[in-house]
């Protein structure tokens, strides 16, 4: 029965493997200013760093995190934690964290989509000299359904509306494909825009920077975590 799982576990890594080496030959975004907007420090390290570990290698990449994830009281050493992160990512800059106290970190909390786009054009004017292409972000399910990710999606759609800015967002999948670590990347669509990873240690390094948040389930979460292993990004 073992040598039948690793076998399957085996195969399953060469078909991904070969899928994800197929998908990187396509052209890849050059030359941008993207900027990552996330609702809460951790976002990143979660979630998004397939893509931002591809993103980097040709573009410039900047984040925005809406707040600071002040819930349980700890809002200012999160955002030490996630400066520490985004240093470790290797964005272009140290990230800007809004600390709105009508955008404050929790599962009851609808933000507006104006003050989101307030915040969003205000990082635009302080970066003024540079021109942003494009807008990465959650999509309208948020991946986990914290209304929060919800509220960022939309008002990044705000945002852009009247631009010539790109929105590209983080698509969301069911719970099977959710947990099922590089195995998802078998069932992605090549149309689509996804970067993969085959080495969880950046995913694993940029969540320990955030020492306050780095407990046992969500060490489980990285391990098994779709998100660690490939990105699928959707243009609105």
């Amino acid at each position: 029965m073992l040598t039948l799982i690793a076998l399957a576990f085996v195969i399953a890594f060469v078909l991904a493997f070969r899928k994800a080496s197929k998908m990187r030959e396509k052209p890849r975004r050059k030359n941008e200013n993207i900027l990552l907007v996330i609702a809460h420090p951790d976002d990143e390290a979660m979630f998004f760093v397939p893509a931002i570990k591809a993103l980097r290698e040709t573009n410039q990449l900047f984040c925005l995190c809406l707040s600071n994830g002040n819930f349980a009281g700890l809002g200012k050493i999160r955002e030490k934690e996630l400066e520490k992160s985004c240093s470790y990512l290797a964005f272009k800059e140290a990230p800007t964290v809004v600390d709105d106290p009508r955008l404050q970190d929790g599962m009851q909390q609808k933000w507006p989509a104006e003050v989101i786009t307030e915040h969003i054009n205000k990082f635009f004017k302080a970066h003024s000299s540079l021109e942003f292409q494009t807008i990465l972000s959650f999509d309208s399910k948020g991946i986990s359904s914290h209304p929060n990710h919800i509220s960022t999606h939309f008002g990044c759609i705000s945002a852009v509306k009247g631009t010539a800015k790109n929105l590209l967002f983080l698509q969301t999948f069911n719970i099977v494909r959710k947990y099922s670590s590089f195995v998802d990347i078998l069932w992605q669509r090549e149309e689509d825009e996804c970067y993969t990873t085959f080495d969880p240690r950046d995913s694993v390094n940029s969540l320990a920077c955030h020492y306050s948040q780095f407990v046992w389930f969500r060490k489980l979460f990285i391990g098994f975590s779709s998100y660690t292993f490939v990105n699928s990004l959707k243009a609105h």
